[in-house]
């Protein structure tokens, strides 16, 4: 039943991004975007956070665990509470709770409930790439280009000055409207 559970628990991870379980916490995921680090490109991502304090129930993991075993609600409601009450017991004696595909749970120092991701990469669009390594660039100085301005007056002043009259001439015609002259 255990596994059951954890593959159950994953698939609602995977598809709503936020599973409460009572009593225990909440399983959250994070969408983590691509990005460059060291040298090497990184792949867009998805981590599982563990909050120990949401404690309310959601009750997403019975309802599909009661699908999922064709059974009540009522039924599956105590499977999980039996399971979690077990996984308290584990974790009080010490013990690590290892959630298969996903990580495990265990007891820190300090006493706080963490969750220890199993994968780096849970996104299912990119889990099976992997981080690439950059290719060495060697930078040239840039090259000083030198401008022959045989035409007269540059492009760019003459933009500025078209811009102005555009904005004088606008401003004319406002005038002109709200004064009635």
């Amino acid at each position: 039943m255990d596994s059951i559970i954890a593959c159950l628990l994953k698939k609602l991870i995977m598809e709503y991004n936020r599973v409460s379980l009572p009593c225990l916490g909440s399983f959250m995921s994070e969408y983590v975007p691509a990005y460059i680090s060291k040298g090497k490109i990184y792949p867009p991502s998805k981590k599982i956070l563990f909050l120990q304090n949401e404690i309310w129930n959601d009750e997403k993991l019975e309802k599909l665990l009661a699908v999922h075993l064709d059974e009540s609600i009522g039924t599956a409601k105590e499977r999980v509470a039996f399971w979690i009450d077990h996984v308290c017991v584990l974790l009080a004696t010490g013990e690590d709770v290892t959630l298969p595909e996903l990580g495990k749970l265990c007891i820190s120092d300090m006493s706080h409930l963490l969750f220890k991701q199993d994968s780096d990469n849970l996104l299912m669009d990119s889990s099976w790439l992997e981080a690439i390594e950059l290719p060495f660039v060697i930078e040239e100085p840039p090259v000083a280009v030198v401008e022959n301005n045989t035409t007269g007056t540059p492009l760019k002043v003459m933009i500025i000055i078209t811009l102005t009259f555009a904005a004088l001439a606008a401003l004319y015609l406002g005038w002109h409207i709200l004064t009635g002259a």
